[in-house]
């Protein structure tokens, strides 16, 4: 699964903030994060990482993740992998 960051300057829980007079953009529209969630009560699942050049970071656990590394995401957790 993955997270495509919106085009919002600001507030994006409320439709975008306030309006601007011209239209301004986000540094980041479009950017791709991987995301893993488990929201069962019980169980642990594996998440294989993405086999990428580059440095990866765990935004949960500001952990390094290794390239093509297999995860453990646990009960009611969440991974969100970060890729520069």
């Amino acid at each position: 699964m993955e997270y495509a960051r919106p085009n919002w300057t600001n507030f994006g829980f409320g439709n975008g903030g306030h309006p601007y007079p011209a239209r301004s953009n986000s540094a980041h529209p479009g950017e791709k994060l991987p995301i893993a969630m488990n929201m069962s009560a019980d169980k642990t699942f594996e998440l294989k990482t993405p086999k990428q050049s580059g440095k990866q970071t765990n935004l949960i656990t500001r952990q390094p993740v290794e390239s093509g590394s297999i995860m453990k995401v646990g009960p009611r957790t969440t991974v969100v992998i970060y890729h520069e």
